[in-house]
């Protein structure tokens, strides 16, 4: 007689077999700050109600099975090349809370979004980078660019070769988190952490022998009295 914990553990490797589980999907987080950008012409001006609001997103790609949809080769004026390779991701989003004159707060999101990689392969001092591709979004009514923001490795050639990859995965120790300054009135300071989290499909499944086991311990309980 197969023993209930066994048969479960049969069902979950059919179950492995018949839906492969990719290793997971990167979720990288960032918490920023606006502050005013004292190089403006003109000087700053608080236009957008954002001087001092907070800014966080996650934006995540499987790191298994990205969609490419384009990748081309750019010269820079000095003769430096570089790879682009811009790919689909999974749904992420942004915030900007804190906002200064009792301005709303904001959320956004794109489903799915895009993910940019800029691979320098020239014998220049330019770093490989990341950064997302989020397009404009409406705040207060008005047409704005999404807060921008980039990944900037400390190895030149942290990508190998020519051609971006389609999911690089890497750590805390291998980039420096770029704000950037935003609608000229404006600077981003932000910080960035990078985690590997489980594929959805692995935690279902796991949930899915997980139930299948209690409602069997049900069973058997009511079975027993």
């Amino acid at each position: 007689m197969i023993s209930q914990k066994t048969q479960v553990g049969l069902l979950l490797c059919l179950l492995l077999a018949a839906f492969p589980v990719s290793a997971g999907f990167v979720a990288i987080t960032v918490q920023g700050v606006f502050v005013p950008n004292n190089n403006a012409p003109g000087g700053p001006e608080d236009h957008l109600n954002l001087n001092g609001a907070s800014y966080s997103g996650v934006f995540h790609y499987d790191t298994e099975e990205p969609l490419f949809y384009l990748e081309e080769e750019e010269v820079f004026p000095s003769g430096e090349k570089f790879m682009l390779g811009t790919f689909y991701s999974l749904p992420s989003f942004f915030q900007i809370t804190n906002r200064p004159n009792g301005a709303a707060d904001v959320f956004h999101s794109y489903t799915p979004p895009s993910w940019s990689v800029s691979n320098f392969y020239s014998d220049g001092a330019l770093p490989d980078q990341i950064l997302p591709v989020w397009g404009n979004f409406d705040l207060d009514n008005v047409e704005v660019f999404t807060p921008a923001w980039k990944l900037r490795f400390h190895d030149q050639d942290f990508f190998p070769g020519m051609v971006a990859p389609f999911a690089p995965t890497f750590s805390e120790s291998d980039y420096d988190a770029v704000g950037f300054i935003y609608e000229n009135d404006y600077v981003l300071n932000i910080s960035a952490t990078v985690e590997i989290v489980p594929n959805p499909a692995a935690v279902w499944l796991f949930g899915s022998a997980l139930g299948i086991l209690g409602w069997m311990g049900r069973k058997r309980a009511c079975s027993e009295t």
